[in-house]
């Protein structure tokens, strides 16, 4: 059974998956969609649901640095409260609080053009997301 791990933004969605032994997360695709357009979101995951074994959702769950929640915080919790309700399956929160800022950090280093970084910069902190979590179990 693999995991999905998603970097959700009001605009955007990062999309990773893991292999089947749940070692490593591969960026799958940066997801792009009208502002709060959760249904659109959710009928594209629907492919990866319907294609794939998944068990668990991982997803980022950003909070200031003292923990207190941020308006982001609060958008990402209804959207946690959607998919469990479509896909009735664990959803783990992971700090996100540096993923994004990883992934541009990466593909900078990596010499990739800024209109190229936009392109994959979701999806790649939906990668580390989905890393985090899975060197843990």
């Amino acid at each position: 059974m693999r995991k999905i791990g998603l970097d959700i933004g009001s605009k955007s969605c990062g999309i990773a998956l893991s292999d089947p032994l749940n070692i490593t997360a591969q960026g799958k695709e940066n997801l792009k969609f009208e502002l709060w357009d959760w249904d659109f979101m959710l009928n594209h995951l629907d492919t990866y649901f319907d294609n794939y074994e998944i068990d668990t959702i991982v997803i980022g769950y950003p909070t200031y640095p003292s923990g207190d929640k941020s308006e982001t915080t609060y958008m990402i919790e209804e959207v946690e409260t959607l998919l469990k309700k479509r896909y009735q399956l664990p959803i783990i929160r992971i700090n996100e609080s540096m993923t994004t800022k990883r992934a541009h950090e990466t593909l900078i280093s990596s010499g990739m053009k800024r209109n190229k970084r936009k392109k994959y910069k979701d999806q790649l902190a939906a990668q580390f997301i989905l890393s985090d979590y899975l060197s843990k179990i």
